[in-house]
């Protein structure tokens, strides 16, 4: 093999090295209206939600997971600090949620609840003394 067709094929390999790189991961989509239904389907069963939080208050919040199957996993979850300098502003809390693959079996509608709660304090009847989200999901095949 010549000098100049190993170049060739090295030069090659590297510009189709560089595509795939610049690709990257899927980007997760990131929601902030909980009045519709999120959609997710098994090319991206990555979500996103942001719930407005302000941990001066104690209040932070928390997932609850439904009974049944395990079919929404928390991924990760991190505070977003305010914009504002002010003491005591809101900021938010994001949280990132992988459906699982045996949720794709078929089209359903999945949902669970995000309380808003201060850790310590008592809950009445497994309901949590602060306020609360529910977050609905369109799962599609």
């Amino acid at each position: 093999m010549s000098m100049k067709k190993i170049l060739a094929c090295m030069v090659a390999l590297m510009v189709a090295c560089l595509a795939a790189c610049q690709q990257g991961p899927k980007k997760i989509p990131l929601y902030t209206d909980l009045g519709q239904p999120i959609v997710v389907t098994k090319d991206q069963p990555y979500f996103q939600v942001q719930l407005k939080a302000n941990p001066t208050t104690g209040y932070s919040w928390a997932f609850v997971q439904p009974t049944g199957e395990a079919l929404v996993q928390v991924v990760s979850h991190q505070y977003q600090k305010p914009d504002s300098n002010l003491v005591g502003a809101p900021g938010f809390e994001i949280w990132t949620f992988k459906v699982d693959n045996k949720a794709f079996t078929q089209e359903q509608t999945l949902s669970f609840k995000m309380d808003y709660e201060r850790p310590w304090e008592k809950h009445i009847n497994n309901v949590g003394v602060g306020a609360g989200a529910v977050v609905t999901l369109k799962v599609t095949t």
